[in-house]
C-alpha cells in the first residue's frame, strides 16, 4: 500500500510518540482532499461528496475550507483554521470553524484532529491519502487526492484503521462518499 509513515498503537497524548516519527510536511499536506469515507457525525449528517482544502498560512497554521453537497443538492461550506499542536511533529491540529461568526470545535480535546497516517508522496509532491481522527476515536475521515479510490484499497485502509488504531466500527456502518462508492464497497466487503 505504500504507507509513508504513521503512528501505530501509540498513546496520542504521549508527545514522545510523535517525536519518533518523521515530521508531517504541511506543504505536502496542503491542497484539495476528497472525503472517501467517514464515521457518521452530527455536523456532516446528510451530506455527501465532501471536500477539504487546506492552505498553509504560516509554519504553524493552516486554513481549511470544507464543502459538501446537502440532501437537497445545495452546496454547503464552512471555513476554519488549524493550529499545529507543539511537539507533535505536525500530527495534531487544533481546528476551529466559524459558523455565523461564532468559533466552535468538533471535539473538546486539545489537538482535536489527529493525522494518524499519510500515504506516499504523489507526482505533485503531495501526500496521496490521509487518515484523520479525533483523539476519542469517535470521528474518522479517509481523505484522498482524487474523488475515487479502488474499493479493495479503500477496504484495506479501513481494515487497517480498525486493527492499528483501535476503532470499533463495522465497514457497513461507514458513510461513503456517495451512493456509487457505497454500492461498490457493499459488493467488495459483502455487507
Amino acid at each position: 500500500m505504500g504507507i509513508y509513515f504513521s503512528i501505530l498503537n501509540s498513546n496520542d497524548n504521549d508527545e514522545s510518540a510523535y517525536m519518533l516519527k518523521p515530521k508531517i510536511d504541511v506543504e505536502m499536506y496542503s491542497g484539495q482532499w476528497f472525503e472517501l469515507a467517514r464515521i457518521d457525525n452530527w455536523f456532516e449528517r446528510g451530506q455527501h461528496d465532501a471536500t477539504a482544502v487546506y492552505e498553509v498560512i504560516d509554519e504553524n497554521t493552516l486554513s481549511v475550507v470544507n464543502t459538501a453537497v446537502l440532501a437537497n443538492g445545495a452546496l454547503t461550506s464552512i471555513k476554519g483554521t488549524g493550529t499545529i499542536v507543539p511537539n507533535t511533529n505536525n500530527y495534531r491540529l487544533n481546528v476551529q470553524f466559524k459558523l455565523c461568526g461564532v468559533c466552535y470545535t468538533c471535539s473538546p480535546t486539545s489537538g482535536n484532529y489527529c493525522i494518524l497516517e499519510v500515504g506516499c508522496v504523489n507526482e505533485l509532491r503531495q501526500y496521496s491519502y490521509s487518515i484523520v481522527a479525533n483523539p476519542e476515536r469517535t470521528q474518522l475521515w479517509v481523505l484522498y487526492r482524487h474523488d475515487c479510490m479502488h474499493p479493495y484499497k479503500l477496504k484495506q485502509l479501513l481494515e487497517s484503521v480498525k486493527l492499528n488504531y483501535r476503532f470499533n466500527v463495522e465497514l457497513k456502518d461507514i458513510v461513503y462518499r456517495n451512493n456509487a462508492l457505497r454500492k461498490l464497497m457493499k459488493k467488495v466487503c459483502k455487507f
